[in-house]
């Protein structure tokens, strides 16, 4: 299945020790430290929208954002700029990179905020593409099962789509695996502790 403009959500497991006000002390330390593998260019602040896009991380492909979305805050990476290709390879990409970008807030945060492994939110955000009906999701299936099968190393996850037409094409993947961000990381081929090193940002 061709895809574009894909994106990606994992859910905090424990955010009762930071706020807004973290999260976007966090995002401008990774523009002035160049943390990620793109050009990050600015920080925006939803957070007083409720159930918004919360903190918003702007980067010229692509956006990372603490999302409060159906009530539940989560990291969530959405590449808004790249042309139709194979939806594994988009997912992956997108994966890879919501991944990174929560192992580097529990590192930039010093474990102040931990993420959950067992639930990814994966949506198409190009409607033209994706419908979301059952013909895309036959299409898409084959792709989110491999590459949830690397993630989730022979225990197989649910799958379940939207049922609203009018949505966005839309997939929630769970597993009864609840594995750590660094192992999800490590299973997508990634170093999960390459930023290990980095002096943890101190709010004062």
């Amino acid at each position: 299945m061709e895809a574009q403009q894909v994106s990606a959500k994992l859910y905090v497991d424990d955010a009762s020790g930071v706020t807004a006000d973290d999260f976007i002390r966090a995002f401008h330390s990774w523009i002035q430290q160049n943390e990620l593998d793109e050009l990050l260019i600015d920080v925006t602040d939803y957070s007083h929208v409720h159930r918004g896009p919360g903190v918003l991380l702007i980067a010229h492909d692509a956006q990372y954002g603490m999302d409060e979305g159906e009530g539940r805050l989560g990291l969530l990476y959405l590449k808004k700029r790249d042309e139709p290709g194979p939806l594994a390879d988009k997912l992956r990409d997108a994966l890879s990179r919501a991944l990174t970008a929560c192992r580097l807030l529990e590192q930039t945060l010093d474990g102040r905020i931990a993420f959950r492994g067992d639930e990814i939110l994966v949506r198409v955000h190009n409607r033209l593409i994706a419908r979301n009906d059952a013909e895309t999701l036959a299409g898409a299936r084959p792709d989110i099962d491999a590459v949830t099968a690397a993630l989730y190393d022979g225990v197989r996850p649910t799958v379940e789509p939207a049922r609203d037409p009018k949505q966005m094409f839309s997939v929630r993947v769970k597993s009864s695996e609840n594995p750590s961000v660094a192992t999800l990381i490590e299973r997508l081929g990634g170093k999960p502790d390459a930023a290990a090193a980095r002096t943890p940002l101190r709010i004062i």
